[in-house]
C-alpha cells in the first residue's frame, strides 16, 4: 500500500493518500498513524522527492514516431559518418514530440560505444559522444523508460535462452535490410547491465581473470572508459525512471525492468547478490585478498556515483513488498560492509540515499560490535530493533570496536556510531512543503515521530552523556595507540576522531 500523496487539513495535521490499485482502495491517514513506519515514509520521500503538490503537470506527449522520411536521413549521416548531423536533426524532432525508433535508439548507444567518425581531437570524440548521451537522456525525460524496452534484449546474456534468442533474432531482423550487412548493436559486446558495470568502472569479474583477454570493440577509440560510464549512466537513468514512473502500484514496482537484472534463485525470489555487490564494492575499494591481483582500487567519483545508485535501487526494492529479499541482502552487504577501510566506508554511507537500509547496516555493526564497556543491564539491547530510542544512547555508544589494532578501528567505528545516530534522526524526522493559500508561498515545515516522553527522555539521556562519550572515546584512541605508538599519521586520525565525537555531540543537542 504506497503513500501516493499528501496535504495538509484546516487543522494543520498532514495528511497521506495511501493507495492499493489492485483492490481498488484509496484511503486517508495520519500522519500519527503511519509515523512509525519509517520504510514507508522512505519510499514516499523517494518516489515522490520533488512534492507531488508542487510537481507541474507535463501535457500529454504525442505518440507519433518520427517519419520514416526522417529516420532514414538519420541512419544515412550515421553510416555516412556525419554524426552532428544526425544529432541535431534527432534533436529536433525529439524537441517537436516525434517519438524515435528502436533502431534509433540504439544507434545513438552505437555512436556512444564504438564511434567510426574521425575527429580531429579526443576532445571533439567526448563532445560528440556527449551530446548523443544527452539526446538519451532527452528521449527518457520526453517519452518515459518504455521507449528503451529495445536495450535489454541486446545484451548477450538474453540470448542464453531459446525465448530470449528468438526475440533477439525477430528484433535483429526488423532493423537489417537484405542490401545491407547484418546489423549488430554496440551493447552485444557486454553479456548485460552488471557487466556493462563492472567494465565501465574498471573491475575485472574473477571469471575473465584467468583467462585471455576479451575483444572490446568499444575500447578501440580513444576514451572507453568515459564512454561506457556514458553508456552506463543513460541505463542506470532508464532503470530509475522505470522504477520511479511505477509508483502509485507496489505490485507494479516488483515487476519493474530493474528485477531482470536480478537473477532469481529456483524459488523464483532474488535472494543471491553475491556477483552484483562484489561489482558495486569495488567502487569503494574492497579488495579480495585471496585474489592474486588487486583489481579493486578506489575508484573515481563517477564509479562510485554508478555503484550508490545501483544499490540504492536494490535497497529501495526490498522496501516494496519485499521484491528484493530484503534479509539476504543486507546480510551480503555488511559482509563486505565490514571489510571497507575507513575511506570506502565513509564513501558509502554519503553515497547511499536509502537512510533506512544504511541504518540497518550500522546497527548490524554495532550489534557485532565489542560490548564490553556497555552497562550490564543494557547488553539486552543488543537484539533490540533499530528504531528503539534507548538502543541508541544506552547500547551503540557504549561499544568499541570488535578488533581494536589501531586508531583507522577507532575511527571507523566512531564514525559509523555518527552515521547510525543521524540515520536515526532521519527516520523520525518527516519534512514537507505546502503552498499557503492567502499569499501563494512554499513553507517547509517539519514533523517528528518522536513522542513528548521520547524527546524528555532524549534530553535526559544527553544531559551527562557528552563527558562520558568523550571519555569513552579517549580511552578507545589510548588504547589504539598503547598498541603502536608509531602508528602512521596518529596525531591526524586522533584529530579526526575527536572532531567526528564531538559532531555527534551537536546533532543530539540540536
Amino acid at each position: 500500500m504506497p503513500i501516493t500523496a499528501h496535504h495538509v487539513n484546516q487543522n494543520g495535521e498532514l495528511i497521506y493518500t495511501i493507495s492499493t490499485p489492485e483492490l481498488n482502495v484509496v484511503e486517508q491517514q495520519t500522519w500519527k498513524d503511519i509515523k512509525n513506519e519509517p520504510e514507508h515514509i522512505e519510499l514516499y520521500q523517494y518516489f515522490y522527492h520533488d512534492d507531488p503538490r508542487l510537481t507541474i503537470e507535463r501535457k500529454s506527449v504525442n505518440k507519433k514516431f518520427i517519419q520514416n522520411k526522417i529516420q532514414s536521413m538519420v541512419l544515412d549521416n550515421i553510416t555516412q559518418g556525419n554524426y552532428d548531423a544526425a544529432l541535431d536533426l534527432l534533436d529536433n524532432m525529439v524537441a517537436s514530440e516525434r517519438k524515435p525508433t528502436a533502431l534509433m535508439v540504439l544507434h545513438l548507444f552505437d555512436i556512444i560505444l564504438r564511434p567510426q567518425q574521425d575527429y580531429g581531437s579526443v576532445k571533439q570524440l567526448m563532445n560528440m559522444c556527449e551530446k548523443a548521451q544527452r539526446i538519451l537522456l532527452y528521449i527518457l525525460e520526453v517519452f518515459g523508460a518504455g521507449v528503451f524496452d529495445c536495450v535489454w534484449n541486446m545484451f548477450r546474456m538474453h540470448g542464453a535462452t531459446r525465448l530470449g534468442k528468438r526475440r533477439h533474432v525477430q528484433m535483429l531482423a526488423e532493423f537489417e535490410d537484405e542490401d545491407e550487412e547484418p546489423y549488430e548493436c554496440s551493447l552485444t559486446e557486454f553479456d548485460d547491465l552488471w557487466d556493462l558495470t563492472a567494465r565501465a568502472i574498471e573491475y575485472v569479474e574473477p571469471r575473465f581473470r584467468s583467462g585471455a583477454d576479451r575483444k572490446e570493440p568499444s575500447m578501440d577509440a580513444p576514451g572507453g572508459k568515459l564512454r561506457r560510464q556514458q553508456a552506463l549512466d543513460v541505463i542506470i537513468s532508464v532503470l530509475e525512471a522505470d522504477i520511479r514512473s511505477r509508483k502509485e502500484s507496489a505490485s507494479a514496482i516488483t515487476h519493474c525492468m530493474f528485477m531482470d537484472m536480478l537473477r532469481p534463485d529456483s524459488t523464483g525470489r532474488r535472494t543471491q547478490f553475491d556477483r552484483y555487490l562484489d561489482i558495486i564494492f569495488s567502487a569503494f575499494g574492497l579488495h579480495d585478498a585471496k585474489d592474486e591481483d588487486d583489481t579493486s582500487q578506489t575508484k573515481d567519483a563517477s564509479s562510485v556515483g554508478f555503484a550508490g545508485r545501483l544499490l540504492d535501487m536494490m535497497a529501495i526494492l526490498s522496501c516494496c513488498q519485499n521484491a528484493v529479499a530484503a534479509k539476504p541482502l543486507a546480510q551480503q552487504t555488511f559482509r563486505r560492509f565490514t571489510k571497507l577501510d575507513i575511506d570506502g566506508c565513509a564513501t558509502l554511507m554519503q553515497v547511499i540515499q536509502c537512510t533506512t537500509f544504511l541504518a540497518t547496516l550500522c546497527d548490524m555493526h554495532l550489534s557485532d560490535s565489542d560490548c564490553s564497556r556497555v552497562p550490564e543491564k543494557c547488553k539486552v539491547l543488543r537484539k533490540a530493533s533499530i528504531y528503539n530510542l534507548d538502543k541508541l544512547f544506552r547500547f551503540n555508544l557504549w561499544t568499541r570496536p570488535l578488533y581494536l589494532d589501531e586508531l583507522s578501528d577507532v575511527y571507523r567505528h566512531v564514525l559509523i556510531i555518527y552515521w547510525r545516530f543521524t540515520t536515526f534522526i532521519h527516520e523520525r524526522f518527516m519534512r514537507f512543503e505546502v503552498r499557503s493559500i492567502t499569499d501563494n508561498v512554499v513553507h517547509n515545515k517539519v514533523l517528528t515521530a518522536l513522542t513528548d516522553e521520547q524527546r524528555e527522555r532524549i534530553i535526559v539521556s544527553t544531559a551527562d552523556a557528552s563527558e562520558k562519550w568523550h571519555q569513552h572515546v579517549e580511552t578507545m584512541i589510548q588504547d589504539a595507540l598503547s598498541m603502536d605508538p608509531d602508528q602512521e599519521d596518529a596525531e591526524m586520525l586522533a584529530q579526526q576522531i575527536r572532531q567526528t565525537a564531538k559532531l555527534l555531540v551537536m546533532e543530539w543537542e540540536v
